[in-house]
């Protein structure tokens, strides 16, 4: 028979263990703390969605839109390349003043169209900057800006129209025989034509986008 035995210490692995480490007064990170704001994402769909739920109807959700179009940076280049068009009007308006017998006021039409088409884009671009640049409201600043580019609007639309006139009713012209009551040189008259003809279908393409717009936001309802 085996005798139990007592242990009156501890074992020895017991009294020379490591003690644990100690690791100060270290404070675990704080997950909640974000030292920048992430990155806004604001899509020009959701302006769009945003503008139609803040509209009272179609022509104020149309207006709307269009604004958040010619707020983009991408417009603002495009105001920009425009203004290529105008100086082109001007230039061959002047180049060829005296050579359309069978309508003189077409080159005029050129080159005032030219003229106030540079006018107004540079307003746009203009208005444009201080809108970035402005941190306030300026509502009244802001109206008699909106009431001179209308005065420029609608002058360009009567001269528009004025043009519209000169150039159609007198298609085609004779382009070879100067002599010609009904002579018109082929590069203004050509120049003058197309370029009208090109503004029927740009508004034609606009009014399609606007409707495709005004569908995609129905559908993000």
């Amino acid at each position: 028979m085996v005798e139990s035995t007592k242990c009156d210490a501890p074992p020895k692995c017991l009294t020379d263990a490591t003690p644990p480490p100690d690791y100060g007064n270290l404070e675990p990170p704080n997950y909640n703390t974000v030292e920048d704001p992430p990155p806004s994402y604001e899509s020009i769909f959701g302006e769009i969605r945003q503008a139609r739920q803040q509209s009272s109807g179609i022509l104020d959700f149309l207006k709307k839109t269009i604004m958040i179009f010619l707020s983009t940076v991408g417009c603002t280049f495009c105001l920009a390349f425009l203004l290529a068009i105008p100086i082109a009007c001007i230039v061959i308006g002047a180049k060829y003043k005296d050579d359309c017998r069978v309508q003189p006021k077409i080159p005029l039409y050129l080159i005032v169209l030219g003229s106030f088409g540079i006018l107004r884009n540079i307003v746009g671009l203009c208005n444009q900057i201080k809108r970035r640049n402005s941190s306030g409201n300026n509502d009244d600043e802001d109206k008699k800006k909106s009431a001179f580019e209308g005065i420029i609007d609608c002058f360009m639309i009567g001269w528009f129209i004025a043009g519209n006139v000169w150039i159609y009713s007198n298609y085609p012209p004779d382009y070879d025989n100067t002599d010609s009551i009904d002579y018109c040189n082929k590069t203004l008259y050509l120049f003058a034509f197309g370029l009208t003809t090109a503004s029927y279908a740009f508004v034609g393409f606009v009014c399609f986008c606007m409707c495709c717009i005004g569908c995609c936001s129905l559908l993000m309802d």
